[in-house]
């Protein structure tokens, strides 16, 4: 899948240092994918390794947050600083989080935090993999949520996709079919869509009405998509082209969009509701952040083979396909 992908943006580009570098993530990706998917024992480890970092990085999240809402200054917090291509500099602060700009809130004027990343709206789609991780493998209601309220404390846009992880948690718990979640779900994100339009920062509208650097970003890469070509991809210039999955299809084509998608909804046959951990990755890779080919994000969506079961015989198998695995039926 990889080198699929390096061969589409690598023979398109003139640019070496952008092939070379994709190649030596993409080498990387494949031989830590193998690594992983070789037994079940090691796979098992390897998520579970991630998803407790993931869970210690959201509570260190959580604790700035609650000295910065505390009345702690992020001045008496910072440890240093970095700059990434924007006006201001990420202040790092601790116990171990990043802070990029203000958002207005209840509590008055409050940093964004981005947990271990560079961006604001990357920490969402890992913390909402981690809490459905947890929960999936019985650990800790805690766990899960600080995950969850991590992802909304970090005050993203992104972050309130948190709540679609939760309806997912909540229905594999109380055992709810799997069509009633697909109902509920789009429902549900107008309703939160609607409640938080208008929110400084964090709203559709407001970053809308006021023309906002990120949104504008992201529609200028949307809209020029068009103007590529969709097929096998373009050549792969400027930051804009490679802004999220949608800007994506100027770079790798839509044969490189469709082994992305085709790996995503490959999650939904062993199991169901953690597809609803899932999703907010997707949702973000989509329309937000550049994180689509990146291997850690791919590697998010082999994480399901931890609790698919190993079948015994070809008709046990073709009986998995179409039903929840009763191991794991809540």
């Amino acid at each position: 899948m990889f080198l699929i992908l390096l061969v589409i943006a690598g023979t398109r580009s003139q640019t070496l240092d952008i092939t070379t570098k994709t190649s030596v993530v993409c080498l990387i990706g494949v031989f830590v994918g193998s690594v992983v998917l070789a037994t079940p024992e090691r796979c098992r480890a390897f998520f579970d390794a991630i998803a407790v970092i993931i869970v210690v990085l959201s509570a260190a999240l959580l604790f700035s947050f609650t000295l910065l809402l505390a009345g702690v200054r992020v001045e008496t917090l910072s440890v240093g600083h970095f700059w990434y291509g924007y006006p201001r500099p990420a202040v790092i602060i601790l116990p171990g989080t990043t802070v990029y700009n203000y958002v207005a809130t209840w509590f008055g004027m409050m940093p964004r935090l981005s947990g271990f990343f560079r961006e604001v709206g990357i920490f969402p789609a890992f913390a909402c993999w981690a809490a459905g991780y947890c929960s999936f493998r019985r650990w800790s209601p805690l766990a899960t949520g600080i995950c969850l309220i991590a992802s909304v404390a970090s005050l993203s846009t992104m972050g309130l996709v948190a709540l679609v992880t939760l309806g997912g948690v909540i229905g594999a718990r109380l055992r709810l079919p799997w069509w009633f979640y697909l109902v509920v779900a789009p429902f549900a994100a107008f309703i939160l869509i609607a409640v938080t339009y208008n929110i400084p920062y964090i709203g559709l509208g407001y970053k809308y009405t006021n023309a906002t650097i990120s949104f504008v970003e992201r529609m200028n890469a949307i809209r020029n998509v068009g103007s590529e070509d969709l097929l096998i991809g373009g050549e792969p210039d400027g930051r804009n082209l490679a802004i999220n999955l949608i800007a994506q299809v100027s770079t790798y084509g839509l044969i490189g969009i469709g082994i992305i998608v085709s790996s995503l909804l490959g999650a939904v046959r062993d199991t169901r509701y953690f597809f609803a951990s899932l999703l907010p990755a997707f949702v973000i890779a989509l329309f937000s952040q550049p994180i689509a080919t990146e291997p850690l994000f791919f590697l998010l969506f082999i994480s399901h083979r931890v609790f698919a079961p190993i079948p015994s015989s070809a008709a046990q198998h073709r009986e998995q396909r179409f039903y929840w695995p009763t191991a794991y039926r809540w």
